[in-house]
């Protein structure tokens, strides 16, 4: 696409005027089902900081525990960083994938980690991926929304992530 060349689209409009079938409610729990387990990964994985600290299992200072917790949150970013401009470059659909194998790679990594110089390096790579779900999430609901040809601010909570008007 050349600069300046402007695009137009008559899809929110048509989207806009398709009834609510039981497809959308097909995409709308799933999309639920999957930010209500994204909450419980969250909530789980602050929950094991204070077992992290146990002798018996990796014996982390609490230090070495937010740590973990800023490498997780920095992996995140980047990964927004990165993978949004592979979204756009390659395509949702493929990125996806690549995403999902990335997150599952990096949490079993993370569960066979032997002391804190390997944890925060595999929470940080399976988490390189997560940040790259709420984008896709957001606009699949904005486009089922009958508002969606309005422009409208969408923050979300669970990652490092706003949407902006027109996004």
């Amino acid at each position: 696409m050349a600069d300046g060349e402007t695009i137009e689209s008559y899809v929110p409009a048509r989207l806009d005027r398709m009834r609510w079938s039981r497809w959308h409610w097909l995409i709308v729990l799933s999309l639920g089902a999957t930010w209500i387990l994204d909450g419980l990964e969250v909530t789980l994985a602050g929950a094991l900081g204070g077992i992290l600290t146990r002798h018996e299992t990796l014996g982390l200072t609490d230090t070495q525990v937010g740590a973990s917790a800023t490498c997780y949150l920095a992996g995140a970013v980047l990964g927004a960083l990165l993978f949004g401009y592979g979204t756009d470059r390659f395509g949702r659909k493929k990125l996806f994938f690549i995403t999902v194998a990335v997150y599952l790679i990096g949490t079993a990594l993370s569960a066979f980690s032997w002391n804190f110089a390997s944890l925060p390096v595999y929470v940080a790579v399976g988490y390189f991926a997560t940040s790259n779900r709420s984008a896709p999430a957001n606009a699949s609901l904005r486009s089922l929304s009958w508002v969606s040809s309005e422009p409208a601010w969408t923050v979300t909570l669970s990652e490092p992530a706003v949407g902006f008007p027109g996004s």
